[in-house]
């Protein structure tokens, strides 16, 4: 039985929509952990390093 193309094509779209869904909340999250890292970097020389 062959699937009706304009289904296929929905499907597909929200496939699309979910993928880059998930693409921008990965890329949020690697904001936040670049910034936790500076932050992280900043007080280790403050406390440590005493700069």
């Amino acid at each position: 039985m062959a699937r009706n193309s304009a289904f296929t094509a929905k499907e597909k779209s929200i496939g699309q929509q979910h993928l880059a869904a998930a693409l921008n909340a990965i890329r949020c999250f690697g904001e936040l952990l670049r910034k936790a890292t500076v932050i992280a970097f900043a007080m280790r020389c403050k406390v440590i390093d005493g700069r």
